[in-house]
């Protein structure tokens, strides 16, 4: 019968609840004894809205704060964990395929290991914004190849292209940009005045993300490129460019020195 269903969350209105107690046999008169017997409780009849709640099973608790899950603090600043993120992106001479930036994090990582290097444990993540018609990525290429000889071994590379909707030569395809990862054959680059064969570096071994749109340089917070952040294996934000312009407030430090501080001297 539906007194069967007592223990098991119910909403009921006092019609409805009524006509229960009456299918159910129970009366006026005996109800308070069948309250107590499933501990029945009343709230303050000011709270009442016209509906009761039937208790959860007897000795049930809400969730401690160990079980309840706490939002983390998204967001593109030092010390933010990263907006969940998906795209397309591709290898060095491969196909775009599906892609989501948090299949890169390690979220049991806890810090660099005492006595250790920082990517010696688990790889750190180094973002380039940079757009295949902006003349200063284009002579950023042959430094991207370098910070990658040089710490690549630590470090997982993601450049993210895009497009500026103000300007009519910065409208890249995917196959332009696909051919300045790859270094190929493709008239358009910089400007769409240059051959992407020509560019400066060698071809990039790492992921290029399709972010024409520009949504995740929005998350970022870029306005610019290149544009560059260094993230912790576990998400974690723990440089952005913006943060070290030498602003009010703030200190100055290149790229160069913030991958030399975290990740050592070159030899």
């Amino acid at each position: 019968s539906q007194a069967k269903d007592v223990g098991e969350t119910e909403i009921l209105d006092y019609g409805a609840l009524f006509d229960l107690l009456s299918d159910s046999g129970i009366t006026l008169e005996t109800l308070p004894q069948v309250a107590a017997h499933y501990n029945w409780t009343a709230g303050d009849p000011a709270d009442d809205d016209g509906t009761h709640a039937c208790p959860a099973d007897e000795g049930a608790t809400g969730p401690s704060d160990d079980e309840v899950e706490v939002e983390p603090d998204y967001g593109p600043w030092e010390g933010d964990m990263v907006y969940p993120m998906r795209a397309l992106a591709r290898e060095l001479e491969g196909e775009w395929i599906e892609w989501a930036l948090h299949d890169h994090f390690n979220n049991t990582w806890n810090g660099t290991t005492s006595g250790e290097e920082n990517g010696s444990d688990s790889k750190w993540i180094l973002i380039e914004f940079l757009s295949t018609d902006c003349g200063h990525c284009w002579n950023a290429a042959d430094d991207m190849t370098s910070f990658h000889n040089d710490y690549g071994d630590r470090v997982e590379f993601l450049s993210f292209a895009v497009n500026f909707s103000s300007n009519d030569y910065f409208n890249a395809t995917p196959e332009e940009v696909a051919a300045f990862q790859d270094k190929t054959t493709h008239n358009g680059c910089r400007a769409n005045q240059y051959d992407c064969a020509d560019r400066p570096g060698e071809p990039h071994d790492w992921l290029y993300v399709d972010d024409r749109n520009q949504s995740a340089m929005h998350e970022f917070a870029a306005q610019g490129t290149p544009m560059f952040v260094i993230i912790q294996p576990n998400g974690v934000v723990a440089w952005h460019q913006y943060q070290h312009n030498g602003d009010a407030g703030e200190d100055q430090e290149s790229i160069v020195d913030a991958l030399q501080r975290f990740f050592g001297q070159v030899q």
